[in-house]
């Protein structure tokens, strides 16, 4: 369970791997440091600084997918239960944490 591939995974999906696997995780990052901000895991100012540098360092040419294009392929992981999904997110800089998040939190 690395940080930024289950939205990455579902975004190489989405895209029907003709971005690079590196590209899809850079973007996976960024939808989870987002949705960790928007749970009250992960701090704003990490998430900016993070998704600043990412672009900074030009890893993403791919726009960004609809978050709920993606909700077919998330439930589609092998991290995904009828019930629920495992995200990493970064509770700070070098502290990830891993959650199970129950499906309506992607509704």
């Amino acid at each position: 369970l690395n940080f930024g591939h289950t939205y990455g995974h579902a975004i190489e999906q989405f895209y029907r791997y003709r971005i690079p696997h590196g590209e899809a995780v850079a973007l996976g990052m960024i939808q989870a440091l987002e949705l960790g901000v928007k749970l009250a895991i992960t701090p704003a100012g990490i998430a900016n600084e993070i998704k600043t540098l990412i672009r900074k360092m030009k890893l993403i040419n791919a726009s960004m997918p609809q978050k709920n294009a993606l909700h077919n392929y998330l439930q589609h992981d092998k991290k995904s239960n009828s019930k629920d999904i495992r995200f990493v997110f970064l509770k700070a800089y070098q502290e990830p944490v891993i959650k199970r998040l129950s499906w309506e939190v992607f509704e």
